[in-house]
């Protein structure tokens, strides 16, 4: 039972790390999970592949010895919460894709929700509120607001005119191919192109460790959140391995910086976080000013709607679900909390 729990817990932790603006360590964090999971991946070492590597001798100490390995770095525990995480982001992609692009304003509303809501729980864990914890989270606050403005209104619509050129480009170098039916797509992408995934994997990764800070948000300031998810639903698989091995790359330096920081300056590395949640709510506010680049709308910099209609209000409730759905898994974790 405990691992369909984890497996469930992992495919939420999946979902939060596909919306741009809502941490998975957010998440773990209000599950009650986070510090194991950290914990966890402190504990991977090379002692894990050179204990799986002496299985090829067939000896029985081999194989105590690498569930040894396993039980070190909880790998059961990760391998559900990592297993619910690939089904969320694999059976998610296209919807996430539609939304954003179709519903942009409620879904940025609904995002809004949540981490207007998921910022109570790092607070709650402060065991000092001093100073030191306010410069903390006013520091975190400032540096995701600064990231925002890091790209100007007039390079988003360039950078989205030179995208549109390139499409257009590539669409009129196939539009007399038929469509390739295949399941997985073998082709291989530019050098560059794998080399920008796999950094910006590593930083992705690192910020989704972090509770507070979005990795797809990450991804969504590089420019390379919808290529990823083109990527997923196109099953590009050479593209997905360089993420993956950035993923992997950036877990294990970033899980050991965390672990550190917990250990030895909790308050302020959780007030850090409060900031950084804090400060992505400046970048979910969900309306924005808009550009129409090829038939598709660009949204630059936030504005206040001159006027309320529909679009407001269904904004608005969108908002509110988010908090409910976070005080939810709140109150499920407690009640938890109690029965265990």
């Amino acid at each position: 039972m405990n691992y369909v729990v984890n497996l469930v817990k992992g495919f939420f932790i999946g979902i939060a790390n596909i919306i741009p603006g809502m941490s998975g360590g957010t998440l773990a964090l209000i599950m009650g999970i986070y510090e194991r999971i950290i914990a966890a991946i402190h504990n991977i070492s090379f002692s894990i592949v050179i204990a799986g590597l002496k299985l090829f001798t067939f000896k029985k100490q081999a194989f105590i010895n690498f569930g040894e390995e396993l039980k070190k770095i909880d790998a059961y525990f990760l391998l559900c919460l990592g297993g619910g995480a690939v089904i969320a982001i694999l059976s998610t992609s296209k919807l996430m894709s539609f939304l954003l692009k179709d519903y942009h304003e409620v879904s940025y509303a609904f995002f809004f929700g949540l981490v207007l809501m998921s910022m109570v729980f790092p607070y709650k864990y402060l065991r000092r509120r001093s100073w030191r914890e306010f410069v903390s989270f006013v520091l975190a606050t400032a540096f995701i607001i600064a990231l925002t403005f890091m790209v100007s209104d007039d390079k988003k619509i360039e950078k989205a005119e030179h995208k549109y050129e390139r499409e257009q480009a590539k669409t009129s170098q196939v539009e007399n191919v038929q469509e390739d039916s295949s399941f997985i797509s073998l082709e291989v992408p530019p050098v560059s192109e794998m080399i920008i995934m796999f950094f910006a994997a590593t930083l992705a990764i690192s910020a989704m460790v972090l509770p507070g800070i979005s990795g797809s948000f990450v991804l969504l300031l590089i420019g390379v959140y919808f290529k990823l998810l083109e990527a997923i639903n196109n099953r590009e698989v050479i593209l997905l391995m360089c993420f993956m091995l950035g993923c992997l790359a950036g877990l294990l330096v970033f899980s050991r910086i965390m672990d550190f920081l917990l250990k030895k300056c909790y308050n302020i590395t959780m007030s850090f976080m409060v900031g950084l949640m804090a400060g992505s709510l400046y970048v979910l506010w969900p309306f924005k000013a808009t550009y129409l680049v090829g038939g598709r709308l660009e949204y630059l910099s936030n504005i206040i709607p001159e006027s309320f209609g529909k679009v407001e209000g269904y904004s608005i409730i969108a908002a509110i679900v988010g908090v409910m759905l976070i005080f939810g898994f709140y109150l499920v974790e407690k009640k938890n909390e109690k029965n265990g």
